[in-house]
């Protein structure tokens, strides 16, 4: 079951204004091919239909495009961000702080907690994680696929309840 957050009605970056809004059905071709463009191990369409019911789906719009995705699942005063996603033509560009901060601070609405796993490999959404807050927590061996081999899980935790964007 999803949980309903209030989200911001647009957020600004560079002048840019972006609509934050639940994604749904009728979004999930746009949903599923921003996810195939922009993420190295994307999830399938089946995943993303799946997740409509059981977990919150939220992302960003500009001019009426879907530039960011997140999904979020909630349970009991804990929150994990099992999905997150930045257009690859606004990586690098501002966008995935403004996504997550935005998202960190609707979490807290229904969490304490905050948590998300993120491939060993990936280094600049490890650098995205701490710049927002987020403190590794643990690691989980061979958690991920890679071609022949597996890849470590690091796990991450933002503590919501001193949180700030502002801090």
């Amino acid at each position: 079951m999803s949980v309903e957050l209030t989200l911001p009605v647009s957020v600004d970056l560079h002048g840019g204004a972006f609509n934050a809004a639940p994604f749904g059905t009728g979004d999930l071709p746009a949903i599923f091919a921003l996810e195939q463009r922009s993420h190295s191990h994307p999830w399938t369409l089946e995943n993303l239909r799946s997740s409509l019911t059981s977990h919150t789906c939220v992302g960003l719009q500009y001019q009426g495009e879907w530039v960011a995705h997140a999904v979020l699942s909630f349970v009991v005063g804990e929150a994990e961000l099992l999905l997150f996603v930045i257009d690859k033509n606004w990586q690098g560009r501002g966008l995935g702080t403004l996504f997550l901060e935005m998202l960190a601070q609707a979490a807290k609405q229904k969490a304490q907690t905050l948590f998300l796993e993120v491939r060993a490999s990936n280094a600049a959404a490890v650098a995205l994680y701490e710049k927002v807050g987020f403190n590794q927590v643990g690691v989980r061996p061979g958690y991920y696929p890679a071609g022949s081999r597996r890849e470590d899980a690091l796990l991450y935790a933002l503590d919501l309840t001193f949180w700030s964007a502002d801090s």
